[in-house]
C-alpha cells in the first residue's frame, strides 16, 4: 500500500463552503488559486489511495487463489481464477504503476509462480535447457525443486535468480544442484514500472557439500565442463549482457508480481 495511506482513511474531495467571518482579519486569507490547489492536493492523493486500497484487494484474492490452486501452479500453468487476478492488476498497474523504491525491491525472494515452463517448480527440463546450452551433459534430465531471487544484497544494483534442480537420471540421479544467472538491474527511466536487468555470468553449484555427494557431482559434471573447480562450482561469463525487463503489476513489502519482457508472469514473495 502507498506509505500516504497507510493507517488513514481513504480521502475522498469535497467542496468545502468558507464561512463568512465576523470580522475583518488583518492575516492574509488563501487565495483561490491556493484553495484549488489544495483541493487538488488532497485529489491526487484519494486516487493514489483508492490505487492502493483496490491493489490490496487484488493481492488478497491472489494469495488464496494461489493456496487453493498450487499444484497446477507448481508446474507453471496459471488457473482461470489467477490468470483473471493477474489481468485485473495489469489493468490497475497500467493507471498506477508501482513505484520502485530499493526497500520494496531489494531481498531475498522465494518464487511462487514462474510461467516460463521449464522455470516453474515441478517442471522437467534438461541441463541444457535451463543453463541457455551453456553446461553439459546438455541432454541431462533434471526436475526443477524451486527458484528463488535475490536483488540488492550484494550490491544496490545485484540482481541474481536461483533454480534449484535434481538429476532425475543415469549415475547422478538424485544429486541437487543450483543454477544461478548473475546479473544487474536499473530501474527504467523511461517507463514507469519497469525494472531493467542485464545478466553477465551464470554459474552451477552443488547443493550438497558433503564429500560423497561432491565426489558423484564432480564424477558427472567435472569433465564436461572444463571451468569447474574442485568445489563443483562452474562460472562462464556472456561475451555481451543478456538484456531483460521486468514490469511490476503489484509491488509491496512483501510480494512481488511481473511481467517479463517475453510476456511470462512472475510471482515471488519475501523471505
Amino acid at each position: 500500500m502507498h506509505p500516504m495511506c497507510a493507517g488513514r482513511a481513504v480521502l475522498t474531495p469535497v467542496a468545502h463552503a468558507t464561512p463568512r467571518p465576523l470580522f475583518l482579519s488583518a492575516s492574509p486569507r488563501h487565495t483561490p488559486s491556493q484553495r484549488h490547489s489544495g483541493q487538488r492536493t488532497r485529489s491526487r492523493y484519494a486516487l493514489v489511495c483508492n490505487a492502493a486500497l483496490a491493489t490490496e484487494s487484488l493481492k488478497q484474492e491472489l494469495l488464496q487463489a494461489l493456496e487453493s490452486g498450487e499444484q497446477t501452479l507448481r508446474t507453471g500453468v496459471l488457473t482461470p481464477e489467477v490468470e483473471a487476478i493477474v489481468t485485473r492488476l495489469k489493468a490497475a498497474a497500467s493507471e498506477q504503476p508501482p513505484q520502485l523504491q530499493p526497500e520494496l525491491l531489494n531481498g531475498t525472494f522465494s518464487g511462487l509462480l514462474n510461467t516460463t515452463n521449464y522455470l516453474a517448480a515441478d517442471s522437467s527440463s534438461t541441463l541444457g535447457t535451463l543453463t541457455f546450452q551453456q553446461f553439459a551433459p546438455k541432454d541431462l534430465k533434471v526436475m526443477v525443486s524451486g527458484t528463488e531471487m535475490v536483488s540488492g544484497v550484494e550490491s544496490p544494483e545485484h540482481y541474481q535468480t536461483n533454480t534449484y534442480f535434481e538429476v532425475s537420471e543415469g549415475e547422478g540421479t538424485g544429486l541437487a544442484g543450483v543454477q544461478s544467472a548473475i546479473g544487474a538491474y536499473e530501474v527504467d527511466g523511461d517507463k514507469a514500472g519497469r525494472q531493467v536487468v542485464y545478466f553477465k555470468a551464470i554459474k552451477i553449484a552443488p547443493v550438497d557439500s558433503s564429500k560423497d555427494a561432491l565426489q558423484r557431482w564432480l564424477d558427472v559434471f567435472k569433465a564436461e565442463n572444463p571451468s569447474m573447480g574442485d568445489d563443483g562450482v562452474a562460472v562462464i561469463e556472456f561475451p555481451q549482457r543478456a538484456k531483460g525487463t521486468r514490469d511490476f503489476i503489484l509491488l509491496d513489502q512483501d510480494m512481488q508480481v511481473t511481467v517479463g519482457n517475453r510476456g511470462s508472469v512472475v510471482i515471488v514473495k519475501r523471505r
